[in-house]
């Protein structure tokens, strides 16, 4: 399968990718965007400088940029999996939903597999509302990587806000078996129990959250919320501020 190559292909390359890299290092990110834009008009098939500076100006929060450079990257070489998952995730963050989906389709075809692919494209699908199609794709990344944590919480996720329990805390509980420290996996799961009004598994689960990262603003808020005796609510739905007692 054709991949981006490591190093730039003519001679002075490999000095200018040095100086780009050092003026990176000193803070001067825009300078060295300029450089490699420099060879790249001597050299506009270099792909190795073009995903450089694709990546250079996701760095500087200017995805319009990144998109361009990603999109000359794919030109080249267009079933390069790096690039296709970079595109489709930049596509996704800027509400470029046909053409995020397009992206990630395509790679899906190239590499089936592909795990950065299967979670973006699920996670993209669950941001959607499109939640039968975000199940299919998160089930077939379980099937592939059953231990991926990605797949476990964003199914987790999407199990929960269907109101799907029994499958959510099925999943979830399988996913603090594999990493036990996994904060999304914490609040998630934290925050299903309190919806459900299980507020004694609820505190526990988010305690133990706490002793992990004791500067976690969700799990505070809801331990808090839970003190107080308001239940959260699962997204479409109102609040319901009635005390629960668990």
């Amino acid at each position: 399968m054709p991949t981006v190559p490591s190093m730039p292909e003519f001679a002075a390359g490999p000095q200018i990718s040095a100086q780009a890299k050092e003026l990176v290092r000193k803070g001067q990110r825009g300078a060295a965007i300029e450089l490699l834009e420099s060879a790249i008009q001597e050299h506009p098939s270099d792909a190795f400088f073009i995903n450089q500076v694709a990546h250079l100006y996701r760095e500087e929060r200017n995805p319009g940029k990144a998109i361009e450079y990603f999109e000359k990257s794919r030109e080249i070489n267009p079933r390069d999996m790096a690039t296709i998952n970079a595109l489709g995730r930049l596509y996704a963050g800027q509400g470029r939903a046909t053409e995020a989906e397009r992206v990630l389709l395509k790679g899906r075809e190239i590499d089936p597999d592909n795990m950065f692919t299967i979670t973006t494209l699920g996670n993209f699908y669950a941001r959607q509302g499109r939640a039968d199609d975000a199940e299919q794709v998160l089930l077939k990344g379980r099937e592939i990587d059953p231990r991926n944590m990605v797949v476990i919480n964003v199914l987790g996720k999407l199990y929960a806000e269907q109101g799907r329990t029994t499958e959510a805390e099925r999943v979830l509980l399988k996913g603090r078996e594999i990493d036990p420290d996994n904060m999304f996996t914490i609040t998630t799961l934290g925050k299903l129990y309190a919806e459900q009004g299980r507020t004694t598994e609820a505190e526990r689960i988010l305690l133990q959250g706490r002793e992990i990262d004791p500067r976690n603003r969700a799990v505070i808020n809801m331990l808090e919320n839970l003190r107080r005796g308001a239940r959260p609510h699962r997204r479409g739905q109102p609040p319901d501020r009635s005390p629960r007692n668990g």
